[in-house]
């Protein structure tokens, strides 16, 4: 009874900001109403689902384990890339159009991650230089302190990626079901970035093994786009 009221009074407010009058025909309005609250037909596709399935895996796999795990990178991780990509593209919208984010577009992100790890690259081989050969050269703590002199540029590319979706999505308000698509699959490339950052820097002292793994995996999904 409470979830029935709730929908009058949604569609109440609803005609009330679209400025309907008594003179109006409110049924009209109602069906225009529902028809824009409803959930978009491709979310009750199989196939969609089951992509959706494989997406939530992924983001347990990097807040739980990351991508870096029991002394090797993560398998699950790897292994769904391709099914990841397969929804980026949005393959499951019944067409033949080419509705997703396009493979350029998400190498023009992992581009950027690139340029970060050869910053770190950088910072590793100065760091080498810089040491005293008398004693032994231990190779992971250079690795370690040459990531926390760059771990800042990570926060940086989080703010350009979520930049970017802002962006793209900013024109995509119509109730079209391959744009509702398109926005779905862009907030969620940016929660990918989000969490995957999160995971890569509270690994505190294991943070460079965590970035090292976190490209492997990101070129891994970059090779599956299309």
């Amino acid at each position: 009874m409470a979830k029935d009221n709730k929908e009058k009074f949604e569609q109440q407010r609803y005609l009330n900001n679209a400025g309907i009058n008594k003179n109006q025909n409110i049924k009209q309005e109602v069906d225009r109403y529902s028809k824009y609250n409803e959930e978009p037909k491709y979310k009750q596709d199989p196939y969609y689902k089951e992509l959706e399935e494989i997406v939530k895996k992924i983001f347990n796999h990097i807040n739980q384990e990351g991508f870096y795990f029991n002394e090797k990178e993560n398998f699950i991780l790897a292994e769904n890339m391709e099914h990841f990509a397969k929804y980026l593209n949005c393959e499951f919208l019944n067409n033949q159009k080419k509705n997703g984010i396009t493979s350029s577009s998400l190498r023009n992100i992992y581009d950027h991650y690139l340029s970060i790890k050869r910053n770190y690259d950088i910072k590793i081989t100065e760091n080498y230089n810089n040491l005293d050969y008398s004693n032994n050269v231990n190779l992971e703590k250079i690795k370690r302190e040459s990531f926390k002199e760059i771990k800042t540029q990570l926060i940086f590319a989080k703010a350009k990626v979520n930049y970017l979706v802002e962006r793209k999505i900013k024109d995509l308000s119509s109730n079209e079901e391959e744009k509702i698509a398109l926005k779905e699959v862009y907030e969620t490339l940016r929660k990918f970035i989000f969490d995957s950052t999160k995971k890569i820097l509270e690994e505190d002292e294991n943070s460079f093994i965590q970035f090292e793994a976190f490209l492997n995996i990101f070129e891994t999904l970059v090779a599956f786009m299309k």
